[in-house]
């Protein structure tokens, strides 16, 4: 499998969703909250994002995909969203005009996860 040290450099943009198995989502800007690489994590307080490992992400699978929003959990806990995005998604997608994107899942530091990387998003 291929490893990255970062998100952005996986996924050759700086920002998207990360989706922990417990269906916890952090919408952030990886490049700016995650600078030393891993995956990023919520501060106990909810108001800023952080590295929650600099580990190396190990890429298990990736796959594109015509909907991102459909590929959100259906009962999800969103952690972070500073600048609602989520909510945008789903609303392109019940207008019938939906993002595409690349799905990644990966592995850092012995957490699973999926990344999704919308193809509109920097």
């Amino acid at each position: 499998m291929k490893k990255f040290k970062s998100l952005d450099e996986m996924a050759k943009q700086n920002s998207g969703i990360v989706i922990y198995d417990d269906n916890v989502v952090i919408v952030c800007n990886w490049q700016s909250d995650c600078p030393n690489g891993g995956l990023p994590c919520v501060d106990p307080f909810g108001v800023a994002v952080l590295t929650l490992n600099a580990a190396e992400i190990e890429l298990i699978a990736v796959r594109e995909t015509d909907d991102v929003a459909s590929e959100l959990p259906d009962q999800c806990d969103v952690a972070y969203d500073y600048n609602d995005d989520i909510s945008q998604l789903l609303d392109e997608q019940s207008r019938g005009d939906p993002t595409p994107g690349t799905v990644y899942s990966v592995i850092c530091a012995g957490e699973t996860a999926t990344v999704i990387a919308p193809n509109s998003w920097d």
